[in-house]
């Protein structure tokens, strides 16, 4: 599971933010499907080649860079499109499978894949029944019928 941010954290750093080059205001969702998490980030118009994704100490790092399309010599009349650096950084949990973590970019869209730790999935455990006759044990059996998930 993604672990929840303090929301005034956030604001120690904006100063420094609003005076860098970095953007990290494009849309992104994240998502649990079974034993997955998924991050979806939108970097529509980036290149692929320059996406970079890197898992450190349980820290997630999505950086790009989009480079202009202006043509030299030309005039600009209106800009509108951000060009520059996008970095976006997510803490996750202990439980996530870090070494196993995939990417994938596709219609403007990266997203990562976090599977959950085999140690950390659900699983079932069979209960072991011993039966008792007038004080003493008879027989050990499983039972195959109920199990229990943990």
């Amino acid at each position: 599971m993604l672990m929840k941010i303090d929301p005034m954290r956030h604001f120690e750093g904006l100063a420094s933010a609003m005076l860098s080059d970095s953007y990290s205001t494009s849309g992104i969702d994240a998502y649990r499907d079974g034993d997955v998490y998924y991050v979806d980030i939108d970097l529509p118009g980036f290149d692929p080649e320059q996406i970079e994704v890197v898992v450190e100490n349980d820290i997630l790092s999505v950086s790009a860079v989009r480079n202009g399309t202006r043509r030299n010599g030309a005039e600009v009349l209106l800009s509108g499109r951000y060009h520059g650096k996008y970095q976006r950084s997510i803490r996750l949990a202990e439980h996530l499978d870090t070494q196993a973590v995939t990417a994938r970019y596709d219609s403007g869209v990266l997203q990562v894949r976090i599977p959950v730790l085999a140690s950390a999935k659900a699983r079932k455990i069979q209960v072991e029944v011993t039966e008792h006759l007038n004080g003493s044990e008879v027989a050990q059996g499983s039972l195959n019928q109920q199990e229990v998930t943990v």
